[in-house]
């Protein structure tokens, strides 16, 4: 389940670029990601960005790392 307030409150997913993080994802409302959704690399971190105005359930993370 997946659910934040759209336009609002955003799941961010972040990718480590060789330099610097780059924002690869970013998730409102009540589509979130999906089973498929893929990340290259070797660092992501998650960031929600939200406010108290509205709430909702939010979300769940089930993370899977493949060796290449």
């Amino acid at each position: 389940r997946f659910e934040l307030e759209s336009g609002y409150d955003f799941l961010e997913v972040h990718s480590w670029n060789g330099a610097r993080w780059v924002m690869v994802k970013r998730y409102t409302g009540s589509v979130g990601p999906a089973v498929t959704d893929e990340f290259v690399g070797r660092f992501h971190y998650l960031r929600l960005a939200t406010d108290s105005s509205v709430t909702r359930h939010g979300f769940e993370v089930a993370a899977e790392w493949a060796a290449p």
